[in-house]
């Protein structure tokens, strides 16, 4: 019963919640609950089966869909879900940092790059962490010469931060 009553608190604050990280902190909660509840992977397959009945679904209703799959170790569903976020709402900066988080965890290095790439021209404040997410790809792709290249725009996206140097030689090290 008292699950019952926090899923129903949860659907109140989300109403009222007016920021994305509101939202994203009551979804989080939300998971939590359902993961405490044994409900996850019900309320999972409830959302799928309406998404998937439907043609007007937001991109909301898809990144919701795609943190269930994820939190319930579904990674290649919640891939799939998440790359429907991205086609819904291309600008979405949480629809491609999703992902490209899932690309990497499946082993989609690719993908993890595009999606990443994607950030770092929607999302300017995060571009050195993007660029260094990319490096790392690179290098981990065996593709030394964009690793190197990439460190490259490391630096010029931070001119002046002696950790972007650090990265840098630390990528060339790798990269050898």
């Amino acid at each position: 019963h008292s699950i019952e009553q926090a899923l129903q608190q949860l659907d109140l604050a989300e109403q009222s919640a007016s920021t994305s990280d509101e939202r994203q902190q009551i979804l989080t909660e939300r998971i939590k609950t359902l993961i405490v509840a044994g409900q996850l992977a019900e309320q999972t397959n409830r959302l799928a089966a309406e998404l998937n009945a439907r043609n007007d679904a937001t991109a909301e209703r898809w990144r919701t869909l795609a943190l269930y799959q994820d939190a319930g170790d579904r990674l290649n569903e919640a891939t799939t879900s998440a790359a429907k976020v991205v086609e819904l709402e291309p600008q979405s900066i949480s629809g491609w940092s999703i992902l490209a988080d899932l690309s990497e965890r499946t082993g989609r290095l690719g993908d993890a790059v595009t999606a990443t790439r994607k950030l770092v021209s929607l999302d300017r404040r995060g571009i050195s962490a993007y660029l260094r997410k990319i490096a790392r790809y690179e290098i981990r792709l065996g593709q030394l010469e964009g690793a190197l290249q990439t460190g490259r725009d490391v630096i010029k996206a931070t001119p002046g931060d002696p950790e972007a140097y650090q990265f840098f030689a630390d990528l060339a090290f790798e990269a050898g």
